[in-house]
């Protein structure tokens, strides 16, 4: 059996628990107390992630299995040796309280501040120990997303040149922000409506979270900023079809990946996130003979179960059942250049509101493809095709239909279609 650390406690009548550690080597099992050392049943982390979220909620104990596994690794390990890692990692911390004391007191200052809260969220947002609203672990997009605004609100701190502090957080603060945001400051990467929508939104989720936290009592400012609708395209079934039979000739390997990923998103309706991990034991025959996929989506923890049609199921024969994977940025350079040869060239008019200002600018529709236009094209295709809306979201897992409708990009003219299709006689 493969070498390892785990910890783990033995609960009992008291409230406070002893901590204890078992090293295998070889197929050999080895434990020790640690002293000094003790939890409750409510602190102590379950789950997957348990052992990983116990070194970082506990330091000594990521000290202890650090000294271990050196030593496994090293072919030193013996008991004697065990327990003398142990008992220098716990009564060797001793000796850096004072150093600790004041660093402690350096990162306090620091995280009352905005930016060093901001700063701190961050980071515990990266390392896991801070989970989503919806209680998992954040994503990539939500981690960049957040990065983002600090990186502004950092800006908009050197641009004014006055400290940010949480009492200067108020009404006032987000217009002038906006204002900033949109402005001649940011020349040609001054913010459009929507993009500034997300910064409020942010800077009040930073505000409620240091409430809960004790880093503030400021109220949350009741500051309202109206996101203007943008125009996010789909593809037809037709052009679904185009695109699945476009020439690659000339192209590379990852082309053929992008094209098959970007597919794999109009026949499941999922983020990218959700399928790129899909183990083997995830996709099934059921009694009914068809092939079904579980799949536990990244973003909200939800559970959603799909089925897989003939072109799905091409695709995962063509790769073992184990599904392919790309950075974002390279599927979405290489759907672009797919769809351009498959013709997908449709004149597309987008509004938005930059610089306080409407601009109207017409690009083909192959230049605003994106990963995420797999799962729009999914929605809006269901129901145009007659699904209902719960049908739909047990798919998409989105929570309400409010939700789900901002994904619905149909055109009158489909809505016409798809009533007269259904109610006409």
């Amino acid at each position: 059996m493969a070498n390892g650390i785990l910890f783990f406690t033995r609960p009992g009548k008291k409230a406070e628990i002893p901590v204890y550690v078992r090293a295998r080597v070889d197929g050999k099992d080895f434990m020790s107390r640690i002293p000094e050392t003790s939890t409750t049943a409510e602190d102590w982390p379950d789950g997957k992630h348990a052992q990983k979220q116990i070194r970082t909620f506990f330091p000594v104990l990521g000290t202890i299995a650090t000294a271990l596994e050196e030593s496994i690794s090293n072919g030193t390990f013996s008991k004697e040796e065990m327990d003398a890692l142990i008992d220098n990692a716990v009564y060797g911390e001793s000796r850096e309280k004072a150093r600790a004391k004041i660093q402690k007191a350096k990162e306090e200052k620091k995280r009352l501040s905005v930016l060093g809260y901001y700063a701190k969220f961050l980071d515990e947002l990266r390392d896991g120990v801070r989970k989503s609203d919806k209680g998992v672990q954040a994503s990539e997009r939500t981690i960049t997303n957040y990065q983002q605004g600090f990186n502004r609100l950092s800006e908009f701190q050197k641009y004014t040149g006055e400290e940010l502090t949480w009492e200067s957080i108020d009404r006032d603060f987000m217009a002038r922000y906006i204002q900033y945001l949109q402005g001649s400051a940011r020349g040609d990467d001054a913010y459009n409506t929507n993009t500034c929508a997300k910064r409020v939104k942010e800077v009040k989720h930073i505000i409620r979270a240091a409430r809960l936290d004790g880093v503030t009592n400021i109220p949350v400012p009741e500051f309202k900023f109206g996101e203007t609708a943008v125009d996010s395209i789909y593809l037809t079934a037709e052009e679904i079809s185009r695109f699945a039979d476009a020439d690659l000739s000339g192209l590379s390997r990852g082309h053929e990946t992008a094209r098959d990923i970007f597919l794999i998103g109009c026949y499941t309706g999922q983020r990218v996130s959700d399928y790129a991990n899909i183990k083997r034991d995830q996709i099934w025959t059921g009694e009914d003979g068809r092939t079904y996929i579980s799949i536990v989506q990244k973003k909200t923890g939800k559970r959603v179960v799909v089925h897989a049609g003939p072109e799905l199921c091409a695709l995962l024969e063509k790769y073992g059942n184990i599904l392919p994977t790309l950075p974002d940025q390279v599927i979405n350079r290489y759907i672009k250049e797919i769809a351009k040869r498959a013709g997908i060239d449709e004149m597309i008019e987008q509004v938005s509101t930059k610089g306080g200002k409407a601009h109207k600018v017409k690009r083909p529709k192959y230049e605003l493809l994106t990963s995420h236009c797999a799962r729009r094209s999914f929605a809006t295709l269901a129901y145009l095709g007659g699904w209902d809306s719960v049908d739909i979201m047990s798919y998409t897992g989105h929570s309400s239909e409010k939700m789900l409708l901002k994904y619905i990009k149909s055109t009158p003219e489909d809505n016409a279609r798809r009533i007269a299709e259904k109610y006409a006689k």
